[in-house]
């Protein structure tokens, strides 16, 4: 599945504008699923790749993980967490 989303923002207490550009796939395989989104940001220039990837433990547990590569300042930043559907 592919997603592409724009976003603009005005902020009403400042005078702050944004414009987010993203391109999204996802793909599924037995208890696996992979999201990967390329973005681009107008605030600093600010553009980069991310990467969620989830896998089933369970009907009820999942295990996920989040990788962010921004590469106009390249910064890496990455989480783990365990999710529970009630």
């Amino acid at each position: 599945m592919l997603n592409t989303t724009y976003i603009r923002g005005k902020g009403s207490n400042n005078d702050i504008q944004i414009n987010l550009f993203s391109l999204s796939g996802i793909l599924k395989q037995n208890k696996f699923s992979f999201i990967t989104q390329i973005y681009y940001l107008d605030i600093d220039t600010t553009f980069g790749i991310a990467e969620t990837i989830n896998y089933r433990l369970s009907s009820r547990f999942d295990l996920r993980g989040f990788v962010n590569q921004t590469l106009s300042p390249n910064q890496f930043i990455w989480t783990l967490g365990l999710r529970y559907n009630l």
